[in-house]
């Protein structure tokens, strides 16, 4: 958790992909989802949009998993 919050505050997306990493391997799907979709944008703004892609299809896949939908914005 710490480590996903870091990311967020310094805007990292090798931080937030080892806290999606870090979450998996506790067996805590929706924290990584989360941690991927935060990756997803930091990915983007570094111009990476292959990683940006594949981070986004993994969450999309692991929400979709749970029967979770994507986080409703105007909330």
């Amino acid at each position: 958790t710490a480590l996903y919050c870091a990311g967020l505050v310094s805007n990292d997306p090798s931080a937030l992909l080892a806290a999606a990493d870090r979450f998996a391997v506790a067996g805590r799907p929706l924290p990584q989802a989360r941690a991927l979709e935060a990756a997803v944008s930091a990915l983007a703004r570094a111009d990476a949009r292959d990683q940006s892609r594949a981070a986004l299809a993994s969450a999309q896949e692991i929400r979709g998993r749970l029967g979770v939908t994507a986080p409703n914005p105007a909330r």
